[in-house]
């Protein structure tokens, strides 16, 4: 997140809808890292499966929206931009 937010500053365009998306979904992973925590020291890791899956498809979820942010930054402007 930290390199991310790095990046948005230097950029010249920045594209709301997808910086609050990246937000979104990064508050989303934490909160849901936060809650497995407390749930595993609860009732421990054997019986939260499904909860660290779905915190592992939302890590993913982030990565993907993370290259396709990097990939729109680095594409070049057109002429007379």
């Amino acid at each position: 997140m930290r390199r991310h937010l790095e990046a948005s500053r230097l950029s010249a365009d920045l594209e709301i809808a997808m910086e609050a998306r990246i937000f979104l979904r990064y508050a989303w992973l934490k909160l849901n890292c936060r809650i497995l925590y407390l749930l595993i020291g609860a009732f421990g890791p054997q019986r939260l499966a499904g909860t660290a899956q779905l915190v592992q498809k939302l890590v993913r979820g982030i990565g993907e929206t993370l290259r396709e942010f990097q990939s729109a930054a680095q594409l070049p402007e057109p002429d007379g931009a």
